[in-house]
C-alpha cells in the first residue's frame, strides 16, 4: 500500500508521456506530408508549364493556364513513376535526385516565375477590393465554402480506413515501394486497373507517408471546385460562381471522398477538363485546343476504366452533330479527329498494353468474353461485373424516375449507391427550367451529363461513379442567379442545403473520430483498433510472426495495407483458393500438400463469415475432411472475436 499510489502517479505521466510523444509525432508527421503536398503541387504545376511554354500554347479559356498546367504537371510525375518502376528503380535517392534536384534545375525559370506570382498574385488590397464587390450572401456562400474546405481537410489526417484505400490504392503502392518495382500482386485483380493515381500515391508514399496521399486526393477535389467556378465567372460572374461552387463542394459525397485516398477526385477533375476544353474547342472551331483536350481525357483513361463512358458520349455528340447539320453546310475533319483519339489512346496506353502482355485482356477483368481470360477463370470475371452490378435501387423505369430522389436521400441511399449525393443538386436541377443557360458549350455540357447519368444508371450505380455527370450538370445553375427573383430565393437555398450538409458531414461518427484522433492524441493502433474490426489479428501478425511466415487470409476483408508480413488474400472472392483445396483434395494430407506447397504457414480465418457463406457450401464430408486436416495438422495461435490464426504444424 505504501507504494501504490507513488506507482500510480508514476504509471498516469508515462501515459501522459506517451501522449505527449506520439502527438509530436503525429504532428511532425501530418506537417511533412502538408510541405511534401506544397512541394508537390508546385513541381506539378512548373512541369505542366514548361510543358505548355514548349507547346507554345497560350491560357486557353475557359480554364485558366494554372488548371491546365496542373493536369499535365501531375502526368508528368505519375508517368515518370511508372517508368521508375518498370526500371524496378523506386529508391528514395532516385526519387529524390529526380524530383527534388534534377527537375527543379531543368525547370528553374518557372520556379522563379511560380515564386513571383506567388508573391504578387495574393495581396492584401486585391483580397480586400475583391470582397468589397461581393454582395452579402455571397459573402455568407465565400464563407461556407471555406468552412467546408477547413471541414474536408480535418478528414485528411487520420490514418486511411477506407476499403478501396487497403484494398489496393494504397496498398499497391507501399508494394510497389517494398519490392522497388511495378509488377501485379498475384491474386490481386485491382493490380491490373489503370494506376495513374497509384503513381501518385507511390511517389508520397515512398518520400513521405499515406497522409500526403489523402492530401493529394483532397487537393483534386479543390482543383475541380477551382475549375468549376473558373468556366462560371467566364460565362457569368465571381459571385455567381461562388455559389455554383458551393453547390458542387458541399455535396456529402465530395466531402467523403476528400479524405480518402481513392481516385474519384482525380478522375473527375480530369474528365471535367476534358469536357470543358472539349466543347471550348468545338464552338470556336479550333483545332490546337482540340488537341490539347485530348491530354486530360488521356490521362482520365489512364485512372479508371469508367473514362471510356464520357469518350463514348462525346464520340456520339460528334456523330450526331454531323449527321443533323445541314448537307450544304456538313463538314467532318477526319484528319484532325483522328488525331484526336489517338493522342487519348496513346496518352492511355501504357497501363493497357502492359495488361495485353501480361492477360491478353486490355481492360482485364472486363470484356474477358470478348477478349478471353488469362490467369483468372471467366466465372471469376463473371460473379465481379455481377458483383459491381449490386449497386443501387435497380434499373426498372420507377427506379429511374426515383433514382434522382433518392440519391439525395441523407438516410437509406448510403445503402443502395454507397454515398450521398445531397439535396442541393436536385432543388436546382428542379428549379433550371425556369431560367435555362442559353450559352451553347452550357447546354452541350448538360447534354452530356444527361448521358453519363444514364450510361451510370445502366452500370455500376455507385454515387461517386455519377461525380462527373452531377459536377458539369452544376454549371448550368449559374443561369438561375441571373433571374432576379429566383436568384435571390436560390442564394438562400444554397446556403440553407450547405449549412444542412456541413451539420450532416460533422455529425459522421468518422469526423468525430477523426478530430479526435488529431485533438486527443489517441494512439494510431487504438484507433486502427476502434475502426477497423479485422486490425486485432493482424496487429498480432505483425507483431509475432516470423519474417519467413506467410499467412493465407480466408474472409478477412480489406486490411492489406497494414500488413507487414507475407500473405495470401484473393482480392474480391477471399475464399476461392479455400474451396478448391478443400473440395479437391481427398485426404487431410493431401489438403496439407496442397497449403504447403504453396509456402503458406498460417490461416487467418473470419469465423462467423465463413460458418454463414463458405462451410455450407462444401459438401459435408469435405468439411469433415477439413476438420480432420485442423485436429491434426493446425495449432491455434490467436482468436479473438471472430478470428482465429492458425499456424500449420511442419511435418
Amino acid at each position: 500500500m505504501l507504494f501504490a499510489v507513488p506507482c500510480r502517479v508514476l504509471r498516469a505521466k508515462k501515459v501522459r508521456l506517451a501522449n505527449v510523444m506520439f502527438f509530436t509525432v503525429n504532428i511532425l508527421d501530418m506537417s511533412w506530408a502538408l510541405l511534401f503536398t506544397v512541394y508537390f503541387v508546385a513541381l506539378a504545376h512548373t512541369l505542366g508549364r514548361s510543358i505548355l511554354n514548349i507547346l507554345r500554347a497560350r491560357e486557353h479559356p475557359p480554364l485558366p493556364g494554372f488548371i491546365i498546367a496542373q493536369a499535365i504537371g501531375f502526368a508528368i510525375i505519375s508517368y515518370g513513376i511508372f517508368l521508375i518502376g518498370l526500371l524496378g528503380m523506386i529508391y528514395k535517392p532516385v526519387l529524390s535526385i529526380t524530383f527534388f534536384a534534377l527537375i527543379p534545375i531543368l525547370c528553374r525559370h518557372e520556379i522563379k516565375k511560380l515564386y513571383l506570382v506567388c508573391k504578387s498574385g495574393f495581396t492584401r488590397e486585391k483580397s480586400c477590393s475583391f470582397m468589397k464587390e461581393l454582395s452579402f450572401p455571397a459573402k455568407l456562400a465565400l464563407a461556407m465554402l471555406l468552412l467546408f474546405m477547413i471541414v474536408n481537410f480535418i478528414t485528411t489526417l487520420s490514418p486511411p480506413i477506407a476499403r478501396d484505400a487497403l484494398k489496393y490504392h494504397l496498398f499497391l503502392p507501399k508494394n510497389y515501394c517494398l519490392h522497388h518495382s511495378i509488377a501485379p500482386v498475384p491474386g490481386n485483380i485491382y493490380s491490373f486497373f489503370p494506376q495513374f493515381t497509384e503513381m501518385l500515391y507511390t511517389f508520397c508514399l515512398a518520400l513521405a507517408n499515406d497522409y500526403s496521399a489523402h492530401l493529394i486526393h483532397y487537393y483534386f477535389g479543390i482543383l475541380t471546385l477551382f475549375s468549376i467556378c473558373a468556366l462560371v465567372k467566364k460565362n457569368s460572374s465571381a459571385e455567381r460562381a461562388i455559389f455554383v461552387g458551393l453547390i458542387f463542394y458541399s455535396m456529402p459525397i465530395v466531402s467523403q471522398l476528400s479524405g480518402w485516398a481513392y481516385v474519384d477526385l482525380v478522375l473527375l477533375f480530369y474528365i471535367f477538363t476534358g469536357l470543358v476544353l472539349f466543347f471550348e474547342a468545338l464552338e470556336n472551331k479550333n483545332s490546337f485546343l482540340l488537341l490539347i483536350s485530348a491530354i486530360p481525357f488521356g490521362i482520365s483513361l489512364g485512372i479508371k476504366y469508367l473514362a471510356l463512358f464520357p469518350i463514348l458520349v462525346i464520340s456520339m455528340i460528334l456523330w450526331a452533330g454531323y449527321l443533323f447539320s445541314s448537307p450544304d453546310k456538313r463538314t467532318f475533319p477526319f484528319k484532325t479527329l483522328f488525331i484526336f483519339f489517338t493522342l487519348i489512346f496513346a496518352i492511355a496506353s501504357p497501363w493497357y498494353i502492359r495488361n495485353i502482355l501480361l492477360v491478353k485482356n486490355p481492360f482485364f477483368p472486363f470484356f474477358s468474353s470478348i477478349f478471353g481470360v488469362k490467369g483468372w477463370e471467366a466465372e471469376s470475371a463473371l460473379m465481379y461485373d455481377t458483383l459491381l452490378r449490386t449497386y443501387g435501387a435497380g434499373t426498372h423505369l420507377k427506379d429511374l424516375l426515383l433514382a434522382p430522389f433518392r440519391l439525395s436521400n441523407y438516410g437509406t441511399s448510403f445503402k443502395y449507391f454507397d454515398g450521398v449525393i445531397g439535396a442541393g443538386c436536385l432543388v436546382f436541377l428542379l428549379l433550371l427550367p425556369f431560367k435555362k443557360p442559353r450559352k451553347r458549350k452550357i447546354v452541350y455540357l448538360l447534354i452530356c451529363s444527361l448521358c453519363l447519368f444514364f450510361l451510370w444508371f445502366y452500370s455500376s450505380q455507385q454515387s461517386r461513379f455519377l461525380l462527373p455527370a452531377v459536377a458539369i450538370a452544376c454549371v448550368s445553375f449559374y443561369s438561375i442567379f441571373e433571374h432576379r427573383v429566383l436568384g435571390i430565393i436560390a442564394a438562400g437555398l444554397v446556403i440553407t442545403i450547405a449549412l444542412f450538409n456541413i451539420f450532416f458531414v460533422v455529425s459522421n461518427p468518422l469526423f468525430k473520430k477523426t478530430f479526435s484522433f488529431i485533438v486527443r492524441t489517441p494512439d494510431r493502433d487504438t484507433f486502427l483498433l476502434e475502426n477497423l474490426y479485422n486490425y486485432a489479428p493482424i496487429k498480432y501478425i505483425n507483431d509475432q510472426l516470423p519474417d519467413n511466415s506467410k499467412t493465407y487470409f480466408i474472409l478477412v476483408g480489406n486490411i492489406g495495407y497494414y500488413v507487414d508480413k507475407p500473405f495470401v488474400q484473393e482480392s474480391v472472392f477471399e475464399d476461392r483458393l479455400f474451396r478448391k483445396v478443400v473440395t479437391t483434395s481427398n485426404s487431410p494430407d493431401e489438403i496439407y500438400d496442397n497449403f504447403t506447397k504453396q509456402g503458406i504457414t498460417h490461416l487467418l480465418i473470419n469465423e462467423n463469415m465463413a460458418a454463414k457463406y463458405l462451410y455450407p457450401d462444401i459438401p459435408p464430408e469435405k468439411i469433415k475432411q477439413f476438420k480432420d486436416f485442423s485436429s491434426k495438422s493446425l495449432d491455434i495461435m490467436y482468436r479473438k472475436n471472430s478470428f482465429s490464426l492458425y499456424r500449420i504444424k511442419p511435418q
